[in-house]
């Protein structure tokens, strides 16, 4: 999802931060992605160790300053285990913006899904490119990313938030 949906994971063990980048690519110049907040964008993940979610990227408009309301939830199967509505600024550029959460546990070979509804002033830059499976730079930490049908803003794999 956002962009860099999954954005942070702390590996338990060292308590180190790892940066998961889920979107190699940004829009291209003139593309957008429309948030009036009514669809979510939503996209499941898992890990092959123990984690801790820390944060969550998301996108921003192309207008420095715009504020953008989020609802933010994580699930664990069915379950929610973290939910938060808060509001983020834009920098106006295609950086993500880190949301933070409350280091939630990400166990092992559990499926995971990251919902966002966003509702923005205006569209939104999205990440492109997206791959299924992802390791951290040290190779010690497995991300795959799978489709989620919560999400209904077009958000996937491949393309989106």
């Amino acid at each position: 999802l956002p962009i860099h949906i999954l954005k942070c994971l702390k590996n338990k063990e060292k308590e180190r931060l790892v940066e998961i980048v889920r979107f190699p690519q940004v829009c291209s110049l003139g593309k957008s992605w429309s948030c009036k907040g009514v669809n979510k964008d939503a996209v499941k993940f898992k890990v092959h160790q123990a984690s801790m979610l820390s944060g969550i990227g998301l996108y921003g408009t192309r207008t420095e300053g715009e504020n953008i309301q989020v609802d933010l939830e994580v699930k664990k199967g069915e379950l929610v285990v973290f939910s938060k509505t808060t509001t983020y600024t834009s920098a106006g550029n295609e950086v993500p913006v880190k949301i933070h959460v409350d280091n939630i546990l990400i166990e092992p070979d559990v499926d995971y899904t990251v919902a966002v509804l966003i509702k923005a002033p205006s569209t939104t830059f999205y990440g492109e490119k997206g791959t299924t499976e992802l390791e951290s730079s040290d190779q010690k930490l497995k991300v795959c990313f799978t489709r989620s049908n919560e999400s209904q803003n077009n958000t996937d794999v491949f393309t989106g938030q």
